[in-house]
């Protein structure tokens, strides 16, 4: 446990509660200067592009394991190389399926209504995938070992893109203040990722310049690391959208979806801060991997991500349905049941999160791969039997059944092999660990309600439970340091004993 650790985590926590807060003040500004009808016209195009950056094939996070496990600097340089060259090439490839997709659309029914010329949809393709080459850009600074500074531009792009919307909506642009946002968001990210990966690779060439016969080397060296990669990666972004548009198909109320939908779009925002210090640790592990030491640090990060899942989950699971009640007056709350359902399912994902993460470190991309599209598959196919019956409660159940096939035990097993540690043990404490959390959690929760706690207290309330189950883990960590005889107080023992 280092400090530029510890601020990787900060900083990473800082971007992912940016994109919440952004967001939320984006509805702000939505209802004040939108119809809700205009805002629809848009909505499914700013959703359809969120794909668009699947288009890299795989190949920029597997090119960046082998920047972070290469040592010799010829090989670094080819690499770096072919990158460039590669997003060169793939550039156009985005910008033509970009640009055509939103003409496309621009011809529905729905889009027709807003009564925009073609050249505001070919405007909206073109900076979609300016953007999502300017975010290609910024993340091959992963590889290069800033990881830190990924995560500043990420903070940096939510408020960007939030105040690029609100001048471009005060101005009057209208629908025109998207592909504005989407454009300045694209050069103020883009501008200092290029300028501080020159300062790390003074010779690194914006076009690549590799010999062709090389490009097509590396390419077939390459791509079947980047084609797992690529699997594995679209079967995590349907696992966490597809149960939202399934919910609409089965049900047929989209009051329900909608409900449905904003409910798990906040408990992915509390997992995305939570796993942080995931997200933080698979290039140490990839770098450690590569000079041949223990990559363990993902041992004690699980036992962390116990106690703080445990106590996350548990108090969303009773004070969210209220929290939402208040929040979104027009829509009312969701079912408890189904939120319960949904803390379950996070709960899992989120005590493997660790484990997923090391096999990323580790190159394995493969085993992600195939455990995902198995979960991913066993959702999708009880859904569509417990949909039809239950609606928005079976879905959620099927989706939580499923992680048995990919991120409950597979993925954990998985993990433990390569570690050559016994996954029994360690799956039975990293649980009771996370059932201890939530118990406590939970009964902080109920306490609050009871009480009375209504709207925002629920707030303070879920924060009380998260803290008692924190307080507990450290109680914990510290009884266990003083059993092996440590003393002091330094964090990195006090974590490792968590």
């Amino acid at each position: 446990m280092t400090g530029s650790f510890l601020r990787t985590v900060a900083w990473k926590v800082s971007a992912t509660l940016s994109g919440a807060l952004a967001g939320l003040l984006m509805l702000r500004l939505l209802d004040a200067y939108l119809l809700p009808e205009r805002y629809g016209v848009v909505v499914v195009a700013l959703q359809a592009m969120l794909y668009l950056p699947l288009l890299d094939f795989g190949f920029r996070t597997t090119l960046n394991r082998r920047l972070l496990v290469e040592h010799d600097p010829a090989e670094r340089r080819r690499l770096l190389d072919f990158g460039q060259a590669l997003y060169l090439r793939l550039g156009a490839l985005v910008w033509g399926v970009a640009v055509v997709g939103m003409v496309a659309y621009g011809f529905t029914p729905t889009a027709r209504l807003a009564r925009e010329p073609v050249l505001f949809f070919v405007a909206l393709g073109t900076a979609g995938a300016f953007s999502v080459l300017a975010l290609a850009q910024v993340n091959l600074l992963i590889g290069l070992g800033e990881q830190q500074r990924v995560f500043r531009l990420n903070t940096l792009g939510s408020w960007t893109n939030l105040l690029a919307l609100w001048i471009g909506l005060k101005s009057g642009w209208d629908l025109w203040a998207f592909p504005w946002a989407a454009a300045l968001l694209g050069v103020v990210q883009l501008v200092p990722a290029w300028l501080w990966s020159r300062a790390k690779e003074p010779t690194l060439h914006w076009s690549g310049r590799i010999p062709a016969e090389e490009f097509r080397e590396l390419f077939g060296k390459l791509r079947t690391d980047a084609f797992a990669c690529l699997r594995s990666q679209f079967a995590i972004l349907l696992l966490f959208t597809v149960d939202v548009v399934l919910v609409g198909l089965l049900g047929g109320d989209p009051v329900v979806a909608a409900i449905y939908g904003t409910s798990a779009r906040i408990f992915g925002i509390v997992r995305g801060a939570l796993q942080s210090g995931s997200e933080a640790l698979w290039p140490l592990v990839a770098k450690a991997s590569a000079d041949g030491s223990d990559p363990g640090q993902g041992d004690w990060l699980l036992r962390v991500n116990a106690w703080l899942y445990g106590g996350a989950m548990g108090a969303m699971a009773v004070t969210l349905a209220p929290f939402t009640d208040w929040f979104m007056k027009k829509w009312g709350g969701p079912d408890p049941i189904v939120v319960a359902l949904l803390a379950a399912r996070f709960l899992v994902t989120g005590l493997t999160s660790p484990a997923a993460y090391f096999l990323l470190g580790l190159g394995d991309f493969r085993s992600l791969a195939r455990y995902c599209e198995r979960e991913l598959a066993c959702g999708v196919l009880l859904s569509l039997a417990l949909g039809w019956k239950f609606g928005a409660r079976g879905v959620a159940l099927a989706f939580l059944v499923s992680t048995v096939f990919g991120t409950f035990t597979p993925i954990f097993w998985q993990w433990a092999r390569l570690r050559r540690l016994p996954p029994g043990r360690l799956f039975a404490t990293a649980w009771a660990r996370g059932g201890l959390a939530v118990a406590l959690s939970v009964g902080v929760g109920c306490a609050g309600l009871s009480l009375g706690a209504v709207g925002p207290w629920t707030v303070p309330v879920g924060a009380a439970g998260l803290g008692l189950a924190a307080a507990a883990g450290t109680a914990f960590a510290f009884v266990r340091r003083r059993r092996a005889g440590l003393s002091g107080s330094k964090l990195a023992d006090m974590l490792r004993h968590y």
